[in-house]
C-alpha cells in the first residue's frame, strides 16, 4: 500500500507545479490582502497569481534537477521501485526486491552526506535566525518575534535529535542490505 509520503516523493513534476502554484497563490493573495491598506480584489489576485506561478516554477525546476541527479546516481527506476527505495530509506528496512539493493545503498550514501552537512550547518543557520528574531523583537518592541526565536531554537534541538536517529536508521538499512547481498 502506498503511503502519502511515498506518493509525494514520486509525484510527477506537473502535479507538483499545480499543487505548489495553487497553495502559494492562495497564501500570497492572503498575505497581500493583510499587508496592503485597502487593497483591490484585482491587485490581491494578480499579486497572488504572479508570486504563486513564479514560486511554483522555481520549485518545480529544483525538483526536476534533483530527480535528474537521482536518476544519474541510481539509474532509471519505475515509480513502484522508487517508492520501495524511498520507503526503505525512511523505515530503515531493505526493499523486498534484492535487485534494488544497489540503488538503495547509493541513495543511503547520498542521504548520509546530506545529513552530515545538515548536522554541521543547520544549527548555525537556525541560531543566526533566532538571534535576528531577538534583535527584531528588542529593536521594534514587538514581542511576537520571540515566537520566531522559539521556533528556531526548537529547530536546533530537532536537528540534534533527529539527525542521529536518521543516521542510525541508515546504518541499520546498509547493514541489512549488505548482509542480504554482500556484493552490493
Amino acid at each position: 500500500m502506498t503511503d502519502l509520503r511515498d506518493s509525494i516523493a514520486t509525484v510527477p513534476p506537473w502535479a507538483y507545479f499545480l499543487g505548489t502554484a495553487v497553495l502559494t497563490t492562495l497564501l500570497a493573495a492572503q498575505l497581500t490582502a493583510l499587508l496592503q491598506p485597502d487593497p483591490s480584489l484585482r491587485a490581491v489576485f494578480a499579486t497572488g497569481a504572479a508570486f504563486g506561478v513564479l514560486f511554483a516554477a522555481a520549485m518545480t525546476a529544483v525538483l526536476v534537477l534533483m530527480r535528474r541527479r537521482e536518476q544519474a546516481r541510481i539509474g532509471h527506476l519505475s515509480r513502484g521501485q522508487l517508492i520501495d527505495v524511498t520507503r526503505a530509506l525512511r523505515t530503515g528496512e531493505p526493499a523486498a526486491d534484492p535487485g534494488l539493493d544497489t540503488a538503495t545503498l547509493a541513495q543511503a550514501r547520498h542521504r548520509r552526506d546530506q545529513l552530515h552537512v545538515a548536522r554541521r550547518r543547520n544549527p548555525w543557520l537556525y541560531g543566526a535566525l533566532a538571534a535576528l528574531g531577538v534583535l527584531n523583537a528588542v529593536l521594534n518592541d514587538a514581542p511576537g518575534w520571540y515566537l520566531e526565536t522559539a521556533l528556531f531554537l526548537v529547530l536546533i534541538v530537532l536537528t540534534f535529535v533527529s539527525t542521529p536517529r536518521a543516521l542510525a536508521r541508515l546504518d541499520a538499512l546498509e547493514t541489512a542490505v549488505q548482509a542480504r547481498s554482500p556484493a552490493a
